[in-house]
Protein backbone atom coordinates (compact mmCIF):
# COMPACT_ATOMS: atom_id res chain seq x y z
CA UNK A 1 0.00 0.00 0.00
CA UNK A 2 1.53 3.55 -0.87
CA UNK A 3 0.96 6.63 1.53
CA UNK A 4 -1.48 7.71 -0.89
CA UNK A 5 -3.85 4.82 -0.78
CA UNK A 6 -3.59 5.56 3.40
CA UNK A 7 -4.79 9.31 2.88
CA UNK A 8 -7.56 8.82 0.43
CA UNK A 9 -8.89 6.04 2.48
CA UNK A 10 -9.12 8.87 5.40
CA UNK A 11 -10.15 11.54 3.39
CA UNK A 12 -12.73 9.24 1.70
CA UNK A 13 -13.65 6.49 2.81
CA UNK A 14 -16.43 4.08 1.64
CA UNK A 15 -17.24 3.64 5.50
CA UNK A 16 -16.08 4.35 9.28
CA UNK A 17 -16.13 1.96 11.80
CA UNK A 18 -16.85 4.62 14.70
CA UNK A 19 -18.11 1.65 17.07
CA UNK A 20 -14.50 0.40 17.24
CA UNK A 21 -11.81 1.63 19.79
CA UNK A 22 -9.82 2.91 17.29
CA UNK A 23 -11.75 3.46 14.84
CA UNK A 24 -11.63 1.98 11.32
CA UNK A 25 -11.65 3.92 7.94
CA UNK A 26 -12.42 1.57 5.04
CA UNK A 27 -12.06 1.95 1.01
CA UNK A 28 -12.50 -0.63 -1.77
CA UNK A 29 -9.14 -0.76 -3.80
CA UNK A 30 -9.92 -3.55 -5.76
CA UNK A 31 -12.74 -6.12 -6.98
CA UNK A 32 -10.98 -8.25 -4.22
CA UNK A 33 -9.86 -6.08 -1.38
CA UNK A 34 -10.83 -2.94 0.93
CA UNK A 35 -8.06 -0.98 2.52
CA UNK A 36 -8.36 -0.91 6.59
CA UNK A 37 -7.10 1.85 8.32
CA UNK A 38 -6.95 2.35 12.41
CA UNK A 39 -6.46 5.45 13.38
CA UNK A 40 -7.14 7.62 16.39
CA UNK A 41 -8.04 11.28 16.72
CA UNK A 42 -7.11 14.37 18.40
CA UNK A 43 -6.58 17.90 18.65
CA UNK A 44 -3.19 17.90 17.19
CA UNK A 45 -5.10 15.58 14.29
CA UNK A 46 -5.28 12.10 13.08
CA UNK A 47 -2.40 9.54 13.69
CA UNK A 48 -2.41 6.19 11.73
CA UNK A 49 -1.80 3.44 13.94
CA UNK A 50 -1.80 0.32 11.22
CA UNK A 51 -3.40 -0.32 7.78
CA UNK A 52 -3.74 -3.32 5.99
CA UNK A 53 -5.69 -5.04 3.02
CA UNK A 54 -8.59 -7.04 3.55
CA UNK A 55 -10.89 -9.33 1.80
CA UNK A 56 -13.83 -7.42 0.70
CA UNK A 57 -16.43 -10.02 1.72
CA UNK A 58 -15.71 -10.38 4.98
CA UNK A 59 -16.59 -6.02 5.90
CA UNK A 60 -18.39 -5.73 3.16
CA UNK A 61 -22.44 -5.47 3.63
Amino acid sequence: MTQAAVIETLQFPDKVENDKHPPIAQRRISERLVLRVVFTEDEGGLFVVTFYPAERRHYED
